[in-house]
């Protein structure tokens, strides 16, 4: 197309070289004024030849108006009956009730289809095309099936619309009479007619774009966009004229145009085959009023019917209008004609030669321009030079225009590569044209670079560049909804990594970023040709395995993960080493969700976290039911915080001197409301610890030991005496601990040097320096820092000295050996030297025997604590005890 339209502007500009100059205009008139009398003929001669062609041209006319008429309704009428049958075939497949289409219609389907084949049938007998009734009938018999009458009333409407074509085309070619009312006429009436057609695409493709009902997504959004295009163009002629303003601003057609223009814009923003509903009564009841809207626009009901027929009827009456004007005009030139018959058809034909050819050919030059013809040849026009030079000007226009078409087609389409964008017309204005051309090409070209970036960026990790976890679950559901359907297999397989936290806390976040590209790699290399993976976030990755043969094939892929992943990663002269925990997850039940699958493969991972590094693991029944029973207890926990289900007890700590109450230690126990069982500690708060439930659950203790020692302040038995708290590591790691202990003491009023928060070792060896912030902050408030079970975790003297620890509590394992031991007493008596040198007091725990308590009294213990003194109580049970705080504690030297 871009070379013939550059040949044409070649041929032009030599063409226009190649013109001669005739007679003027000046010099006619001379030798019209010399023969007065060949000019009297000759204009009386041009007169009934001009009325005869005239006359002649208008009747074909009105014939060839009225048979386009005839077609349109044809046209019209047959896209109604497709569209009424389609519905009521739609509705016999979904065992829709005539009564509930009638309903959900607004009208009666069979009053309507009747009306419409009655139309139809009239249409045929109007432009008496005896094999278009014939294929009628074949669709209408009761043995057709609907495929064959779908396919039959597309061949039908296409042969329609190729003779409506036709005979659009030979009523343009008739129209040379110089009639502005009948050139806007059949302009108008053509372009409505083109509205009517792209009404009709834009129908089909609407539907086609938003329900799955044929070709693909990609090809229907393209029909819609072209034919939303030919509206537009259609529209731009009509609303020339007061009735194509009203087509124009039909509410109707106004709604269907916006529907469309919302589709489209759905369509590029989140992709076509996404929003795509499948063609069913769920996803067609909900449309039914855009349904009714799109039906009323494009059937016989609307009004561009109307325009059309009016446009019809305009054209049939402006050609009876020339016709009867010509035949005056002739019977009045005969009269003239039958005395000078001689002299006329002499000067009729040197004005035929000078004036009346280069007239024609002038006119014709200005249709070619109006309808984006390509321009004649300019050596052949012949006549005065004023009018070779205006055709030369309109056939430059026409080529100037034809440019600027092919251009914006090509913009409106977005084929921004298209060779026609390149070329630019002569003149200053193709010079400006081309600017435009370019300005606008380049803001299209940006505007799809950031689309496309955009969509990307909105479903893809910005550092590994894979899919994110929005992206992940959109795929599984899609993977899940083929598996159902074919019936194969998937597997999800999740991927943690080991130790990730020590690489950002040791290295940085760059080399823990290089890390993370580095292994996201290696996933990609590693798996199946066709599976997905994506990253979830942080150090989780995750792979789609579509189709599994099952779990030989799921565990084989998950091994070869975990293979090449223990693999060292290289990031300048570090050789970090990972690995990766897998936790695999197959779809075998066709109930499962996409959000149900990756849970079972998150279950699954955790239970391979806690086997050990680098480990497999797969989600049975046994771990789903695991987990549910979790759930079912992590319930009960938060239901029993909320409800103050849990009981505070309270074990006294002596000294070594008469064995005296110096302080306490807060134990809580749980007496579940729902089954009267009390539950084991170590059960109940081992769980709490692997969520944030324990954080909720120290926060409960603090608070109740708290409102305990404001109470005892009232009882002198009790006023004074320290109460020790456990803390756990992970609330130990919660940015808000400091406010979760502080707080209760200043709400209930207590000084805070009555708190003592325990620590474990292993509490304190995560993150030692932000462990030593947290807890001197606290002390420096006042509360004391006790460090329990001393001597079991990972704790050296080194790390005491950074710590800000009152006092160390030595596990009962050592009290044990020590009392039997001597090599055993040693290394305690290091230990108490060791805990005395650093500040702190000593306190040993778990004395059960009066051997212990003596040894650990002689070893330097500065306090004692366990069931040889006393075992945990409730508050109510000491202050009822009140031997427990007034003297010794059933114990004297005489005992040990």
């Amino acid at each position: 197309m871009a070379i013939r339209a550059n040949k044409r502007i070649t041929a032009g500009s030599a063409g226009a070289s190649r013109i001669r100059r005739g007679i003027g205009v000046r010099g006619l008139m001379a030798i019209t004024a010399i023969v007065p009398l060949i000019g009297l003929v000759a204009a009386t001669w041009i007169s009934v030849d001009d009325a005869n062609s005239v006359g002649d041209e208008a009747a074909r006319l009105e014939r060839q108006a009225r048979h386009v008429q005839s077609y349109t309704l044809l046209d019209g009428s047959l896209f109604d009956e497709f569209t009424l049958t389609l519905i009521d075939e739609l509705g016999g497949n979904f065992g829709i009730e005539p009564a509930m289409i009638d309903m959900l219609m607004g009208t009666s389907l069979q009053d309507d289809l009747a009306r419409v084949r009655a139309a139809t049938d009239a249409a045929l007998a109007q432009v008496d095309e005896s094999a278009l009734t014939d294929v009628i009938g074949d669709i209408r018999s009761d043995d057709m099936s609907f495929d064959d009458a779908e396919r039959l009333f597309g061949e039908l409407r296409t042969d329609v619309r190729v003779d409506l074509s036709a005979a659009i085309d030979d009523l343009q070619r008739l129209t040379t009479v110089t009639s502005p009312e009948l050139v806007e006429s059949i302009e108008l009436l053509s372009s409505g007619i083109g509205l009517r057609a792209a009404i009709a695409e834009s129908y089909f493709a609407y539907f086609s774009v938003m329900f799955d009902v044929r070709g693909d997504g990609v090809s229907e959004i393209r029909s819609l966009v072209g034919a939303r295009a030919d509206i537009d163009s259609a529209l731009g002629i009509l609303e020339q004229s007061a009735s194509g303003r009203d087509v124009a601003e039909d509410p109707a057609l106004v709604a269907f145009v916006a529907s469309i223009d919302r589709l489209i814009d759905d369509s590029l923003e989140r992709g076509v085959e996404e929003q795509r509903l499948g063609l069913d009564l769920a996803s067609i009841v909900p449309r039914i009023p855009e349904i009714q809207g799109a039906a009323f626009v494009a059937t016989g009901e609307a009004s561009t019917n109307e325009q059309i027929n009016d446009h019809a009827d305009d054209v049939v009456a402006a050609a009876a209008a020339i016709r009867i004007d010509a035949e005056a005009g002739e019977r009045r030139a005969v009269l003239l004609a039958s005395a000078l018959v001689g002299l006329t058809i002499v000067t009729v034909l040197l004005a035929a030669r000078l004036i009346v050819q280069p007239l024609r050919r002038l006119n014709t030059e200005v249709d070619r321009l109006s309808t984006g013809e390509a321009p004649d040849q300019l050596d052949r026009v012949v006549g005065p030079h004023e009018v070779k030079a205006a055709t030369e000007a309109i056939q430059r226009a026409s080529m100037h225009f034809a440019l600027a078409t092919d251009q914006a087609r090509s913009l409106a389409t977005g084929d921004l590569d298209a060779d026609v964008l390149d070329r630019r017309a002569e003149g200053g204005l193709g010079e400006s044209l081309q600017v435009a051309v370019g300005r606008l090409r380049q803001a299209l070209a940006d505007q799809q670079e950031f689309q496309r970036r955009l969509s990307h960026e909105s479903t893809h990790d910005g550092l590994t560049q894979l899919p994110n976890r929005n992206a992940a679950m959109a795929q599984l559901t899609r993977a899940l909804a083929r598996t159902k359907r074919s019936g194969a297999q998937l597997a999800v397989l999740l991927l943690d990594l080991n130790n990730f936290k020590t690489v950002n806390d040791h290295h940085g976040h760059h080399c823990g970023d290089l890390v993370l590209t580095t292994i996201a790699q290696r996933i990609v290399n590693h798996v199946r040709e066709g599976d997905f993976v994506g990253r979830l976030g942080g150090d989780e990755f995750v792979v789609i395995a579509e189709p599994v043969q099952g779990v030989e094939d799921a565990m084989e892929l998950a091994e070869r993960l975990v293979d090449v992943l223990d693999d060292p990663v290289a990031v300048g002269d570090e050789s970090i080493e990972l690995g990766a925990s897998v936790g695999v997850a197959l779809a075998e039940s066709a109930q499962l969700t996409a959000d149900e699958l990756l849970r079972d493969a998150d279950l699954a991972v955790y239970r391979a976290k806690d086997v050990g590094s680098s480990g497999i693991e797969i989600c049975d029944e046994d771990l789903r039911t695991q987990f549910l029973e979790a759930t079912d207890f992590a319930t009960a926990i938060r239901r029993a915080i909320a409800e103050d289900e849990f009981i505070m007890h309270y074990q006294p700590i002596v000294d070594t001197d008469g064995y005296r109450p110096r302080s306490m230690e807060a134990l809580v126990r749980w007496l579940r409301s729902d089954t009267g069982e009390m539950v084991s500690p170590g059960e109940f708060i081992e769980f709490a610890e692997r969520s944030d439930l324990i954080v909720d659950l120290d926060c409960w203790v603090i608070d109740a030991v708290v409102a305990q020692l404001a109470a005892w302040q009232h009882d002198e038995r009790f006023a004074g005496l320290p109460v020790a708290v456990n803390l756990s590591g992970r609330h130990l790691q919660h940015p808000d601990v400091e406010r979760h202990v502080l707080e209760p003491l200043e709400r209930h009023g207590v000084d805070p040097r009555l708190l003592v928060i325990e620590l474990t070792e292993s509490a304190l060896v995560n993150d030692l320096a932000a462990a030593s912030t947290r807890l001197r902050h606290m002390r420096e408030m006042g509360v004391r820092i006790a460090i329990d079970d001393f001597g079991t975790g990972y704790t050296s003297l080194a790390h005491l000295r950074a710590l800000p620890v009152d006092i160390l509590k030595i596990d009962r394992s050592f009290v044990v050996n020590a009392a039997v031991d001597p090599s055993e007493a040693s290394i305690v008596k290091l230990i108490i030297d060791a805990g005395h040198l650093l500040g702190a007091t000593v306190t040993a725990e778990g004395i059960e025997e009066p051997t212990e308590a003596h040894c650990l009294r002689d070893l330097g213990s500065d306090s004692l604590q366990g069931f040889f003194f006393a075992r945990p109580q409730s508050a109510a049970a000491l202050e009822a005890a009140a031997h427990l705080v007034e003297q010794p504690l059933a114990v004297s030297t005489d005992q040990v």
